[in-house]
């Protein structure tokens, strides 16, 4: 499985180089499909394509090393494993590659507005319990209403 002449730390070094890329291929992979669309429908008809290309992948993983290995020179040569993880490595870019070209980001002014419909509403219960103390009054209306509304509030409760 090894191949001749290499040290500990070339494959400690090898499977870090490994494993940072493929971490970095696989965080946005997983997390992709809730990026391109807001609608769930669509979210899940991508996450469903995405497991089934998966198990496909997964399924040829086990198959194809075992006709690569009788292939090439059995399990005994080094440079089998070699070959076999070149192929592999190949298969990985090119189906980074395909991610890469016939995936899309949601337009900016639409992030923009989710953005900004989220701040919204974790501003409006704020603005409401900062009514409901100052004129014990909920106010379901805009803010400068809500405080008009508490100004009248308070200035009537003063006057009677």
């Amino acid at each position: 499985m090894w191949v001749e002449g290499q040290s500990f730390w070339y494959y400690l070094i090898t499977y870090c180089f490994f494993e940072l890329v493929y971490a970095m291929e696989i965080i946005p992979y997983e997390t992709l499909a809730a990026e391109m669309s807001p609608n769930y429908q669509t979210k899940a008809k991508f996450a469903g394509a995405r497991i089934i290309c998966g198990q496909i992948a997964n399924i040829a993983a086990m198959w194809l090393p075992g006709v690569i290995i009788a292939q090439l020179g059995g399990k005994e040569s080094g440079a089998t494993f070699l070959y076999l993880g070149v192929i592999f490595s190949v298969f990985f870019v090119f189906v980074a590659l395909a991610v890469f070209l016939f995936t899309w980001e949601r337009p900016r002014e639409e992030i923009a507005s989710i953005a900004a419909a989220r701040q919204m509403q974790f501003a409006v219960p704020r603005h409401h319990a900062i009514c409901s103390t100052n004129c014990g009054r909920r106010c379901a209306s805009a803010r400068s209403a809500c405080i008009s509304a508490c100004t009248s509030a308070v200035t009537s409760a003063r006057t009677s």
